[in-house]
């Protein structure tokens, strides 16, 4: 269940640098941007494979209706801003004609920063700026606010201020905008797919965003083809599935009316449950029973615990919700809550639902520190299945490669699925926010009255650029439900629920490995949560997020050799590795045979601070069990450094100098020398604690492969027992709840700078200056500066200012008179001793 701490974006990340943030967004559009210049990309291919629509254009029937609206946008270079309502009035004027309830409205706000869409992690991202924001169909736009919002429009003076065409940083930058707000509006909505209109001068490009890539239009002309941009905008609002406002709408999704957000908010006060203060963000979603069912449930999503917020990736969001049924509704039932996981997993990966059932092979009796899946599953392979079903075939792909998604299983027929059926919409969502119903255990699919174009649960924009060889790249939808709903690590009440919650993770990992022969591959902060319903469990903490996990070797039960993964990852994932360039994973070379199979190489996975000192020193080195047990030790460190009262040094800045992000060799050497410490890290007033801290430092060093001693791995039973050891202790503290974290401002700078006084000398002034932390600044700051020229001293003499310098004045003037003479040229040795001065003197300075 992706509650990670990855990278740059998500509640836990460690850098506050916009420099790290810009980098990583750098990262994570390379290569996934697709432009379409090839003569034979037509833009009207583009608006009928990306925009898909049934219902024709109404054309605008004015007065001026072959004028083209947008005489008047003459912006000047550096001041588009002024021109902004002339481009908004022309747009007003292009889409004159349609439906009242389809009209989109305008909005300059590329002067005010729109925050993060969820506000409980908007702190660690700074917002944006998009220049101009459009509206839901029908409604009118008045504030920047990404829930009201359908896509953005980036608007430029010229033609050669358009990114797309060109490659570099400064064009990748210009892009890195536009990325966040299409993050921004995709994770307010849970949107499949959200589209960002480029306005360059008379040049206009759309671009269309998935959770795997973008893909941008050839460039038309904005007054000559004007007709091509109310295509667009007509088609945009008018879907082929009534029954949502906009393409890029998930129709298994439904944003909350008036009413049933107030119900919601009375039934959890009336539970004694804490209320979400904003309702409004709340969003209420189908999960089928399973790939080949209609049945399925409604469940009302209203507070999210964590989010992965990089654009092409899993994008995993994890909610806590309730079921839309008649328990909602009557306070005399009690209102269960689950947990709800949306996200996107690359195809060629093993569905996470694989991994849960194996889970299903331990003994009811044993079972202890894991969740359990009740329904859900990949609502691309259904949506796929369905669209096949229906007729449905991809244009690259022949009878004889049918395989080309490798890895997704797809479901060529199915009783219970409608032949006719192409969409996951629901007959509850025929009203876009209309009320609740109080009973939706079961729900069937609408049928529509034309097929779409492709599959709408899994991306398909790869393959339809790039080919079928690039199948793997694509991403399937995901979304179950599990039983246990838990809260972060990083929010223990004591110290020793920490461990306890910790403990008993392992204990589900060691069960895992033994009866179920799954590996888990990536255990992080988020990854590992507390119990909050102790009543219905016997266990204090437990572990999820299967989706990375491999298959052990039946032959290795104990994990002790290294185990190769069923099916790998072929690009880095920002998400899990912390960082998306070839040194944060392996970067597996997988490509489809000419018999369509894929080949499966070994792969590091992992959340990139957490991960081992042998993963992070040889690219090469494959996962072990031992590799998972250590990541615990550092996931334990890294809460505490940021969430107990410890005796680091660094006090708020430890957790940075521990785990270093710029490169795996930095990374490991960091853990390494930490381990090489005798010292280990203190807990004020907790001595239970402490000693646990230092036994499980003798296991973590120990387990590494050393020149003078013998590696010894690490196994669930050395850690169970010191952790066991520790928690039988009676002199824990009750009062040591976790300390809230707030990143440290960037370290501090001292510039210091010479002032040349009367005196001939030089003053000193050291000025505080903020300064980024970022690698490429520190290089800066190291490199030699040329030193200024002092300034000249003043040849006339400052006048005397009391009677006893008065009197000595004039007791030498001679001496004065010899500084008005010219001075003597002075002689080699004079010279030498005088720049044997001069160096001391700048020696000192320095």
């Amino acid at each position: 269940m992706s509650i990670s701490t990855t990278f740059l974006f998500n509640s836990e990340a460690t850098r506050s640098d916009k420099y790290d943030v810009k980098e990583g967004w750098r990262h994570e559009l390379a290569g996934r941007i697709n432009v379409l210049n090839e003569e034979h990309d037509t833009v009207e291919d583009y608006l009928a494979t990306y925009i898909p629509s049934i219902i024709p254009c109404r054309h605008n029937t004015g007065n001026n209706a072959k004028k083209t609206p947008f005489a008047e946008w003459l912006p000047k270079k550096g001041e588009e801003r002024k021109s902004y309502p002339d481009l908004i009035r022309g747009l007003g004027l292009l889409i004159a004609g349609s439906p009242k309830y389809k009209c989109l409205t305008f909005l300059d706000t590329s002067q005010n920063i729109i925050p993060f869409p969820i506000a409980p992690f908007a702190h660690n991202d700074n917002g944006s700026k998009p220049d101009i924001s459009v509206s839901f169909p029908g409604k009118t736009l008045r504030i920047g606010d990404w829930q009201q919002i359908s896509m953005i429009i980036d608007a430029k003076s010229m033609s050669d201020q358009d990114p797309f065409p060109r490659q570099g940083t400064t064009h990748t930058d210009a892009i890195i905008p536009l990325a966040v707000s299409a993050r921004n509006v995709m994770l307010a909505h849970g949107l499949l797919a959200v589209f960002v209109l480029g306005i360059y001068g008379d040049d206009v490009r759309i671009a269309r965003f998935d959770h795997s890539c973008a893909v941008v239009s050839k460039p038309f002309s904005l007054k000559k083809d004007h007709r091509l941009l109310r295509q667009f905008f007509w088609r945009f609002t008018h879907p082929i599935n009534v029954n949502i406002p906009f393409v890029g709408w998930d129709p298994t999704v439904r944003k909350l009316s008036a009413d049933l957000q107030a119900t919601l908010k009375k039934r959890l006060e009336v539970t004694g449950l804490e209320v979400p203060s904003d309702l409004s963000k709340a969003r209420r979603v189908l999960v089928y029973k399973s790939e080949t069912s209609n049945a399925c449930k409604a469940y009302i999503l209203f507070k999210l615990l964590d989010v992965n917020s990089c654009l092409f990736s899993r994008s995993t969001m994890v909610w806590v919700a309730v079921e839309d049924n008649a328990d909602l509704y009557n306070p005399e039932f009690p209102l269960r809550r689950f947990i709800v996981k949306d996200s996107w997993r690359q195809i060629i990966r093993t569905s996470e639902k694989e991994f849960y059932q194996r889970l299903d092979r331990i003994p009811e009796n044993l079972r202890y520190g894991l969740p359990r899946l009740l329904l859900g599953g990949d609502l691309g392979e259904r949506a796929v299945a369905q669209w096949m079903a229906g007729g449905g075939s991809l244009p690259y792909n022949d009878a004889s490669n049918t395989a080309i998604d490798a890895g997704l299983k797809r479901t060529k027929s199915s009783s219970s699925l409608s032949s006719n059926s192409s969409s996951s919409s629901s007959s509850a969502f025929s009203a876009f926010s209309g009320s609740s119903l109080s009973s939706l255990s079961d729900e069937s699919d609408n049928e529509l009255d034309e097929p779409i174009p492709f599959p709408e649960q899994q991306t398909f924009t790869w393959r339809s650029t790039r080919g079928r060889d690039k199948g793997f790249r694509e991403r399937s939808h995901m979304r179950f439900v599990i039983d246990i709903v838990g809260r972060p690590i990083t929010s223990f009440r004591s110290t020793k629920e920490l461990i306890t919650a910790m403990r008993d993770a392992i204990i589900g990992h060691k069960l895992a490995c033994e009866h179920a022969g799954v590996l888990h591959r990536d255990i992080s902060v988020g990854n590992i949560l507390i119990v909050e319903n102790r009543d219905e469990h016997p266990f204090a903490g437990f572990l999820h997020d299967f989706d990375y996990s491999s298959i052990l070797d039946p032959l290795d039960p104990d994990g002790q050799k290294d185990v190769e993964m069923e099916e790998a990852e072929p690009a880095a994932d920002p998400e899990r590795s912390g960082r998306s360039n070839a040194s944060s994973m392996i970067e597996s070379q997988v490509a489809a045979d000419e018999d369509g199979e894929v080949k499966k190489p070994k792969e590091r996975t992992g959340t990139f601070y957490f991960m081992a000192v042998q993963l992070l020193d040889c690219l090469a080195l494959v996962y072990g069990v031992h590799h998972d047990l250590e990541s615990y030790y550092w996931v334990l460190l890294w809460v505490l450094l940021r969430h107990a009262r410890h005796d680091h040094p660094d006090g708020d800045r430890a957790c940075s100098t521990l785990f270093k992000y710029v490169s795996d060799t930095e990374a490991g050497n960091a853990k390494r020398a930490w381990l090489d410490k005798p010292t280990t890290l203190g807990i004020k007033g907790n001595r239970p604690l402490t000693r646990l801290l230092k036994d499980l430092h003798v296991l973590v060093n120990a387990n590494l492969v050393k020149t003078t001693s013998k590696c010894v791995p690490l196994t669930h039973d050395s850690m169970l027992e010191v952790f066991n050891k520790a928690l039988e202790r009676n002199d824990w503290p009750t009062d040591d709840a976790a300390i809230p974290f707030k990143l440290p401002d960037p370290p501090v700078q001292i510039v210091v700078e010479a002032r040349v006084n009367t005196k001939g000398s030089c003053d000193f002034d050291q000025n505080f200056k903020r300064h980024r932390s970022s690698a490429e600044d520190i290089r800066d700051a190291q490199k030699p500066r040329k030193r200024p020229k002092p300034a000249q001293a003043r040849t006339r003499e400052a006048p005397p200012r009391n009677a006893n310098e008065k009197a000595a004045a004039a007791a030498r003037p001679e001496e004065k008179s010899a500084r008005a003479r010219p001075a003597k040229k002075k002689s080699a040795p004079a010279k030498a001793q005088e720049s044997a001065r001069q160096r001391n003197t700048r020696a000192r300075r320095k």
